[in-house]
């Protein structure tokens, strides 16, 4: 797979899991917050390890 597509996954899986808190909260406010943060966690986990690939390829 490439970057791009990596990319694309990480953004995919944040804005589900906020979408999937979002939808919840009328019956479970702590689910959103729960689910928005993991989203946002775990997409910015994977671009920041894009990143970092990024500029090890960019020194060779």
């Amino acid at each position: 797979m490439s970057r791009f597509q990596y990319l694309n996954l990480a953004i995919f899986f944040g804005l589900g899991f906020f979408l999937y808190g979002f939808i919840f909260a009328k019956y479970h406010y702590k689910f959103t917050i729960f689910f928005g943060f993991l989203g946002l966690f775990w997409g910015g986990l994977v671009a920041f390890l894009i990143l970092m690939a990024w500029n090890d390829d960019e020194r060779e």
